[in-house]
């Protein structure tokens, strides 16, 4: 028999801050009582209440990607060490209290990490993706308000470090930040540096 690890990821298509990638497991049956869904689905005051529910009735585990270990490493090498050091996590902890687990990851590859099985929009069909995908939200959320307070002309109090309008216009008034991911395609940006010369990055 074994427990399942839901694993989900948020941060991936930011152009700012890090990426988390969570896994979840449910320690207790009221787990299943909770009304989840995708992250994306819920606003914020409802994705931090269901998070410190999540965090009663799971284990959880998280790892944190910066924005520099991405333009060093890439985003495919980082995925597959998160997703290693995931699994490591939970197979430490079962092997303490004598727990085998199943590993079940949204989206449709597994970046070849072994044992691990993708579910695409598992985070809509697996309680334990939902919860990950909400965990995982929780940290992006919470860095990027922090990192506000930081950078406030870049409104990521509302976008969270994706490119919305307001962040583009930031990024061409202003430029890059420190926590700004160097590697992502800035399309906007690059037309508009061949005819300017573009932005410092601060």
């Amino acid at each position: 028999m074994f427990d399942i690890v839901g694993i989900d990821e948020s941060g991936k298509s930011s152009a700012a801050g890090s990426m988390f990638l969570a896994g979840v497991s449910a320690t207790s049956k009221k787990f299943y009582e909770l009304e989840l869904k995708d992250s994306k689905k819920l606003k914020y005051e409802k994705r931090e209440e269901l998070y410190y529910r999540i965090k009663q009735y799971a284990h959880i585990e998280v790892i944190k990607i910066t924005s520099k270990e991405i333009d060093k490493y890439g985003l495919t090498s980082c995925y597959k060490n998160a997703l290693n050091k995931i699994k490591e996590k939970f197979e430490e902890y079962g092997m303490l209290h004598d727990i085998s687990f199943s590993f079940f990851f949204d989206g449709n590859t597994n970046y070849g990490v072994d044992n691990i099985y993708t579910i695409i929009k598992g985070d809509g069909k697996v309680k334990e993706i939902m919860a990950a995908s909400i965990v995982a939200r929780h940290y992006k959320d919470n860095e990027m308000l922090n990192y506000a307070k930081k950078y406030e002309q870049y409104g990521f109090e509302r976008n969270f470090g994706y490119l919305t309008k307001e962040h583009k216009d930031a990024i061409i008034s202003f430029g890059l930040t420190p926590i700004h991911r160097k590697t992502f395609k800035y399309k906007f940006l690059n037309n508009r540096k061949e005819n300017n010369g573009g932005r410092k990055v601060l």
